[in-house]
């Protein structure tokens, strides 16, 4: 009997059901709950601004993406952004960026 104990993985205390209380979180982690809530916020504002200029550049986005598979979203829409909108000062730069990162290492 005590081998078959033995053998079965040790669940965490109090959490019997397999359901957490937002209680029980709290309480394993309370400084996470701070953590979260404030990159929460900081996610939000910046999705805010990532969909604002999705809108804006949604065409020329989907050129990238394909052009430069390896760049996320947010990178290229801010390139975008700081070239306002020119597809092709856009892909000079990200092609030079590439081409640094090569002879870089």
């Amino acid at each position: 009997m005590s081998a078959s104990v033995a053998s079965r993985p040790a669940r965490p205390r109090g959490h019997h059901t397999g359901h957490r209380s937002s209680r029980s979180h709290a309480q394993d982690s309370p400084s996470s709950d701070s953590q979260a809530v404030t990159t929460t916020a900081t996610n939000l504002s910046e999705s805010e601004e990532l969909r604002a200029l999705r809108r804006k550049y949604s065409d020329r986005l989907s050129t990238l993406k394909e052009m430069f598979p390896s760049w996320t979203d947010e990178d290229l829409l801010s390139v975008l952004n700081d070239v306002n909108g020119s597809l092709e000062i856009a892909v000079g730069r990200i092609s030079e960026g590439e081409r640094q990162k090569i002879l870089n290492g």
